[in-house]
C-alpha cells in the first residue's frame, strides 16, 4: 500500500487537515459509508509517514474485516478507492468552507437558477464589494469580476435597458484586464521556450500591452509589469546583470500584491534565467541564486504540504556552500532537514553536509559523510560519485598516495555510466568528460607516464570542451596545476 494513491494523498495532509478529515468522515451528512470510519481509525496512528509494515494489504484487510476472513484484494481496493473519493470530497469541502467568495458565487448561481434576479444581484454585488478590498489583483480576480458583471447585465430576461449600463462597462473593463494579464503570461512562457528550445514555438504577436491599457485608461496590474520585464530579459542576446537585478528587486517589492500563481511563476522564471547565465560562465549569478533561495525560503515557496523536497533541500545547501556562506548553510541544513520526509532525511542531510565540508576544504570529513549515504539509486549516484571523485582528487594533489584510489573511483563511475540509464547522450557525454578530465588532471599533477592518458598533449584541450559537469572546478584545478 505504500505507493498507493491513497497513502500518497494522505502524506500531503497536515496534522490539522488529517484531524479534520476524521471529523468529516464522522458526519452523517458528509459521509454515508460507515466502513470508512474504522479504516481511518486504523490509518490514524500511521500519519504522516504511512510506511509501517502493518500497512501491508493483507494486514490491513484482516484489521478491517476479520482475521479469519480470506484475503480479498478486490474488496480492499474498492474500500481504498472509496476512502480516496471521500478524501477528495473533503479537500473540496475544505476549500469551500475557507473561501467565502466562492460560497457567495455558488449562492448567486443558486438564485440565478431560480430566476430570482433580486437575490442574484444582491449576492453578486456583495461578492464584488468584498473582492474590491483584496490587495491582490490577479488574473483570476479579473476573470471572476468579468463573469460577475457579465451575468449581472445579461441575466436571462433582464438584459438591455432594464439593467444598469455600468455592469456592461465593468464587464468590458475586466475582460480587457484579464486578457492583458493572460496574454502576458503566455508570452513569457513562449519567450522562455524559445530561449530553451531554439525558437521551436515560432514567432509571437504580442500587442504593446502597456500602451494598450494606457489608451483605455486602465491601471496596469503589477503582474503585467513583472512579466513584461521577464519578456525583455529573455529577449536579450547577452546576459544583462544590472537589468536582472532591477527586475529581481521589483519582484521582491511587489511579491505581497501578486497572486500565488504569479509569485511562483516569476520566481521560477528568474531562477531559470540565473541557472542559464551561471552555466554560461557568469559566476556572479551564483550569489543571485542563493538570494533567490533565501527569499523563497522566507516565503515558504518550496513547501509541499508540510514537507520540502529532497532535491530542493540539496540544491539550496550546495549553492550556499559554493557561495562560502558556511554559517547560513549549516543553519539551513540543521533547521530544514526536519521538513524532509523521514525516509529520505538522513541521506539528503549527509549529502548536504558533505558538500559543505568539501567547500570548507575538509575533504576527509566530506568523504565520511558520503559513505553514510545508503541510497544507491540512479539520481543519488549521479550526485555522490562526482563529489567523491572531487574529494579524492583534492586529497591526491596533497598526497600522491591517493592516486590509485582516485583512479579506481573514476573507473567505477565510468563503468556505471555504461549501463542503460534515462539520460540524454549530452548528459552522458558531460559525465564521461568529467571522468576523463579529472584523470588527465591527476596525471599532470604528478608524473604517471604509464597511464593511458599520459601521452596526451596538453591540458589546454580540456578548457576548449564545454560539455562537462563541474566545469568551473575543473578550470580552477587546471590553473592550480599550471601555477605549481
Amino acid at each position: 500500500m505504500y505507493k498507493s494513491k491513497l497513502l500518497t494523498l494522505f502524506r500531503t495532509l497536515t496534522a490539522a487537515e488529517w484531524k479534520a478529515f476524521g471529523k468529516f468522515l464522522h458526519s452523517p451528512y458528509l459521509n454515508s459509508n460507515k466502513r470508512l470510519i474504522p479504516f481511518y481509525g486504523y490509518l490514524k496512528k500511521h500519519h504522516p509517514r504511512f510506511d509501517h509494515k502493518q500497512l501491508e494489504k493483507p494486514t490491513v484487510f484482516a484489521a478491517l474485516f476479520s482475521e479469519k476472513a480470506k484475503y480479498d484484494d478486490k474488496l480492499l481496493r474498492a474500500t481504498m478507492a472509496d476512502l480516496h473519493k471521500a478524501a477528495m470530497r473533503f479537500l473540496a469541502h475544505k476549500q469551500l468552507v475557507e473561501d467565502e467568495l466562492l460560497q457567495m458565487e455558488l449562492q448567486a448561481r443558486h438564485f440565478g437558477q431560480k430566476d430570482n434576479y433580486q437575490k442574484f444581484e444582491k449576492t453578486r454585488l456583495a461578492e464584488l464589494e468584498k473582492k474590491a478590498t483584496d490587495t491582490v489583483k490577479d488574473m483570476d480576480y479579473f476573470y471572476r469580476n468579468f463573469l460577475a458583471y457579465y451575468q449581472l447585465y445579461f441575466f436571462p430576461g433582464k438584459a438591455g435597458s432594464k439593467i444598469s449600463a455600468t455592469y456592461l462597462e465593468q464587464a468590458d473593463e475586466h475582460l480587457h484586464l484579464f486578457y492583458a494579464v493572460a496574454s502576458t503570461r503566455i508570452e513569457v512562457e513562449k519567450r522562455d521556450r524559445d530561449s530553451r528550445l531554439a525558437g521551436q514555438t515560432g514567432k509571437t504577436h504580442l500587442l504593446n500591452i502597456k500602451k494598450w491599457l494606457q489608451d483605455n485608461n486602465l491601471k496596469i496590474p503589477p503582474s503585467i509589469i513583472l512579466n513584461r520585464g521577464l519578456i525583455n530579459l529573455l529577449e536579450q542576446k547577452k546576459g544583462n546583470h544590472p537589468y536582472f537585478s532591477e527586475l529581481k528587486k521589483n519582484y521582491f517589492n511587489s511579491y505581497e500584491i501578486l497572486d500565488q500563481f504569479d509569485q511562483k511563476l516569476v520566481f521560477q522564471k528568474l531562477q531559470n534565467y540565473i541557472n542559464k547565465e551561471y552555466l554560461k560562465g557568469h559566476a556572479g549569478y551564483l550569489s543571485e541564486l542563493l538570494d533567490m533561495y533565501k527569499f523563497g525560503l522566507s516565503k515558504k515557496l518550496f513547501f509541499y504540504g508540510n514537507e520540502i523536497h529532497e532535491n530542493t533541500f540539496i540544491n539550496i545547501a550546495v549553492t550556499g556552500a559554493a557561495c562560502k556562506d558556511f554559517v547560513w548553510t549549516k543553519n539551513f541544513i540543521d533547521d530544514y532537514a526536519l521538513f524532509l520526509s523521514p525516509i529520505l532525511r538522513d541521506d539528503a542531510k549527509a549529502f548536504a553536509n558533505a558538500s559543505l565540508a568539501f567547500n570548507q576544504g575538509n575533504f576527509v570529513k566530506a568523504t565520511s559523510y558520503l559513505r553514510r549515504i545508503a541510497n544507491t539509486g540512479f539520481y543519488y549516484k549521479l550526485r555522490v560519485a562526482p563529489l567523491t571523485i572531487r574529494c579524492f582528487f583534492e586529497l591526491y594533489i596533497r598526497d600522491e598516495s591517493y592516486f590509485d584510489l582516485l583512479i579506481s573511483k573514476i573507473e567505477a563511475f565510468e563503468k556505471y555510466l555504461k549501463r542503460k540509464h534515462l539520460l540524454s547522450e549530452q548528459r552522458i557525454l558531460a559525465y564521461n568528460n568529467f571522468c576523463k578530465f579529472v584523470t588527465k588532471l591527476a596525471i599532470h599533477t604528478y608524473s604517471h607516464s604509464n597511464h593511458k592518458y599520459a601521452d596526451k598533449k596538453s591540458l589546454n584541450r580540456i578548457t576548449e570542451e564545454k560539455t562537462t559537469i563541474n566545469r568551473r572546478w575543473i578550470l580552477e584545478k587546471i590553473n592550480e596545476i599550471k601555477s605549481r
